[in-house]
């Protein structure tokens, strides 16, 4: 390769192609191949690289080139020569603050290389043109099948929202016609009972007996249809308010005032905190579980109350207690019976007893109501007990509730 008159043929080769074309021989520190030299290379080659001419043949092409000659470029030439391999490929370089692109493909040629190439800047910046339009048309459906989604799914939720408060309006007359209904005649049998009871039946020792279970029976079918009623007027709207939790607790222990004196109950409270809640249903909640503390007390035993209140961190019975938390957790501790904790999933069900109506009275919804309620206020509620060592309840509210409640001003749970 190295006579004049190889070099002449490479010459007049070169100067006749209208390719780029360029030939280079390895240049080697033992046999490490540290860079190439220029062997020939035609005007074309020469505009491609942006090189001033005359290019001297000899010249080192790191030297030359020092912008092009990357150590990727410097890998695939060697590829070239050590693995007599025939490589296509692409190579980005910048010159003069620009990016540019070549392709390039190289050949073994005796101990070189013969490397011709073209310049593909414009055929890359049109190909990423091309992508980032494909991107933008991409997104621009994805965004529109996203939206159209969005507005299915909003319609959805709207007819569901609909049929959800017909229904409820539905159950709500259903509930006002059938309790009325049924008080109706549960009146007129408590009343005659009563009558009978009073004016005819004084000296009838049996059937007195038997008109007293017909009265206890009228009664506690009367206090289950309203427990029946509240339970489902629980579904119904309600109004959230800034309320002190203490002045709801006050009027509650008022009203169980004659229940405290029977148990002769000893009641120790902490400060409670003031709350977004529905003030009545609150009421309600304090009123079944401290009624059902005094109703289970043990016999003979003077009832204790305890009602002690956190701010925690988390909506969890067991949160750490933390001064600015954004939670209360209110623990309402008893004396009484207790109950195995086993039956605890069961005391929150609707119409669920652990005991029998002889040993207690009740219709078993109190709990499911409180449960009900406190859930829908985005809380939570749960119990700790053992069998004779009494019970603790433990209710954990937020203290402020989120806007979408407050805007929908209904007791929707998150």
């Amino acid at each position: 390769m190295k006579t004049k008159d190889q070099y002449q043929v490479f010459q007049d080769i070169f100067d006749s192609q209208l390719q780029a074309m360029l030939v280079l021989e390895p240049v080697r520190l033992g046999n490490t191949i540290t860079d190439f030299s220029i062997v020939a290379i035609n005007e074309r080659m020469t505009r491609l690289l942006n090189a001033r001419m005359p290019v001297l043949v000899g010249q080192c092409f790191r030297e030359l080139f020092p912008t092009i000659a990357s150590d990727s470029l410097m890998d695939h030439l060697t590829k070239i020569v050590e693995e007599d391999a025939h490589i296509q490929f692409e190579h980005c370089y910048k010159t003069g603050g620009k990016q540019r692109w070549l392709e390039l493909s190289g050949v073994k040629l005796y101990e070189g290389i013969a490397l011709t190439g073209k310049d593909i800047t414009e055929k890359k910046a049109a190909e990423q043109r091309l992508r980032r339009h494909m991107n933008q048309l991409v997104r621009a459906h994805v965004n529109k099948l996203l939206e159209q989604h969005v507005q299915e799914r909003t319609l959805e939720l709207q007819r569901a929202n609909l049929q959800l408060a017909t229904s409820n309006d539905e159950l709500q007359q259903f509930a006002s016609i059938a309790s009325h209904d049924l008080k109706e005649p549960l009146r007129k049998i408590f009343m005659f009972s009563n009558l009978l009871k009073e004016n005819h039946l004084h000296d009838n020792t049996a059937a007195l007996q038997y008109l007293d279970r017909i009265i206890r029976s009228s009664e506690r079918m009367m206090q289950l249809v309203n427990d029946l009623l509240s339970f489902s007027h629980l579904a119904a709207e309600g109004s959230f308010q800034q309320v002190d939790l203490n002045d709801i607790l006050n009027e509650v222990l008022a009203d169980l005032e004659l229940s405290i004196q029977e148990k002769r109950a000893t009641l120790e409270m902490d400060e409670l905190p003031i709350a977004e809640v529905v003030p009545g249903q609150m009421r309600q909640v304090f009123q079944n579980i401290l009624g059902n503390a005094l109703k289970f007390s043990r016999p003979s035993v003077p009832a204790y109350i305890s009602i002690s209140a956190d701010r925690v961190l988390t909506l969890d019975a067991n949160s750490p207690v933390d001064e600015n938390g954004p939670y209360c957790r209110i623990s309402i501790r008893d004396n009484g019976i207790g109950f195995d904790e086993a039956f605890l999933p069961k005391i929150f069900t609707i119409f669920q007893r652990l005991h029998s109506r002889n040993e207690y009275d009740g219709t078993g919804i109190g709990l499911a109501i409180c449960k009900k309620i406190v859930e829908k206020h985005g809380g939570i509620i749960t119990a700790r007990s053992r069998e004779n060592e009494g019970a603790t309840f433990i209710i954990v509210l937020p203290l402020r509730q989120n806007r979408e409640r407050q805007l929908n001003g209904t007791l929707q749970a998150d």
